[in-house]
């Protein structure tokens, strides 16, 4: 029968407590990043809300008032938006 020294055998548990270790490790950074990234799509997703009731506050308060005016292009097969300055609007 093989006859092992006690040096492997410790060398062999320092060597599978590493690998353990390196595994936890990369499951906790992944734990984290996937937070991280989380918590960023939380923080976009207020501020589009926040955005969004500011823009609809204020276009509440002044419909009239906008500088610059939305039309819908219906020729083009595509339905793009061109955006029409007020000095274009006087000309047309």
């Amino acid at each position: 029968m093989l006859d092992l020294s006690p040096e492997f055998g410790l060398i062999s548990i320092g060597i599978a407590a590493l690998a353990i270790l390196g595994f936890l490790f990369a499951l906790a950074t992944r734990v984290r990043e996937e937070t991280t990234i989380h918590d960023l799509r939380v923080r976009v997703y207020d501020m589009r809300i926040h955005y969004l009731r500011k823009l609809i506050e204020t276009y509440k308060n002044d419909p009239g008032e906008s500088d610059v005016e939305i039309v819908m292009d219906d020729e083009s097969d595509n339905s793009t938006s061109v955006v029409v300055e007020p000095e274009q609007r006087q000309a047309a």
